[in-house]
């Protein structure tokens, strides 16, 4: 392998240094757009989601407190055939909690 280059015009080595200060510039440029798109995606994770996770969070506790607030309604108003309604509450208390400790998972894992 020879250790010299082997340049036969200027004007060859002149169009090689522009395309490389062209080459520099434009991937420089791409880097900072690819910079600006994984910012974009950082802030939609960190304050986009967690601010609805929080809000799925909060009107998950909602529903919850809203049906054991039915279900001690159900419990304290029961009458004979009222069976069913106090199952129904506690069946919805269940949905509920399910949703609460989801919306909890996702907001404490991603």
């Amino acid at each position: 392998m020879s250790t010299q280059a082997d340049i036969k015009s200027i004007d060859t080595l002149s169009l090689v240094k522009l395309a490389m200060i062209t080459y520099a510039h434009d991937s420089s440029q791409a880097l900072a757009e690819i910079e600006v798109e994984g910012q974009r995606g950082i802030d939609w994770i960190t304050v986009d989601r967690a601010a609805f996770w929080k809000a799925e969070m909060r009107r998950a506790a909602d529903g919850v407190n809203q049906a054991i607030k039915d279900l001690e309604h159900c419990r304290t108003y029961k009458k004979v055939g009222d069976v069913k309604n106090i199952s129904g509450a506690m069946n919805i208390q269940g949905v509920h909690q399910n949703s609460l400790h989801f919306s909890f998972y996702l907001f404490h894992n991603f």
